[in-house]
């Protein structure tokens, strides 16, 4: 047997065992996208370069930070609901009482709308208008129970000493700031 490769594909009739012929000698070369010449690969992109028959990008800006702002604003307004809204105070001593007044008051309300103002915020896009809507609601609800609480002191004639507290300030600021994010965020997108 000899060491010179063979071909295996003999067509009917061919003899067997007959070498394969030499390579081919390098010739001159083609120039590319010749036939029988290298075919032209275009490099990859560099980032910023345009790209041939490609069109560009339009850059569209994310608004990020009136989201995230708008997001921890929508925050405030949830977490403010288990802080004091009005502290009493008699001459028996004082008493705080929260948003939720045992499950049943407005900071309910004010907790939900600032859970999705929130969630609406961080995910941008169309659902800002949801952020600016729960942030008006919100808003609504400080402004109003702060306005009965202060009523509700006039009333006392001094007997009763009713105060807002920091919860319903911060429920009422955190409302204001969710509104003007979520109208930012609308107007810094293209």
């Amino acid at each position: 047997m000899s060491d010179t490769p063979t071909n295996p594909h003999n067509g009917p009739g061919a003899p067997e065992g007959v070498p394969l012929p030499p390579p081919a000698p390098p010739g001159p070369a083609l120039p590319p996208n010749v036939p029988g010449g290298p075919a032209l690969v275009p490099p990859l992109a560099t980032p910023g370069a345009p790209s041939v028959g490609v069109p560009p990008r339009r850059h569209r800006p994310t608004a990020g930070g009136p989201r995230i702002v708008g997001a921890l604003a929508g925050a405030i307004v949830a977490l403010s609901a288990w802080l004091p809204w009005v502290t009493v105070q008699t001459f028996f001593g004082s008493l705080s009482v929260t948003g939720f007044k045992n499950g049943e008051g407005d900071g309910v309300l004010t907790l939900g709308l600032g859970v999705l103002g929130a969630l609406c915020a961080w995910k941008g896009g169309k659902t800002l208008i949801v952020t600016i809507v729960t942030g008006v609601l919100a808003a609504a609800i400080g402004i109003y129970d702060w306005s009965d609480i202060t009523a509700l002191a006039d009333d006392a004639d001094g007997f009763v000493l009713a105060e807002a507290g920091i919860g319903l300030y911060l429920t009422i600021a955190g409302a204001i700031v969710m509104v003007v994010s979520g109208v930012a965020g609308l107007v810094s997108r293209d």
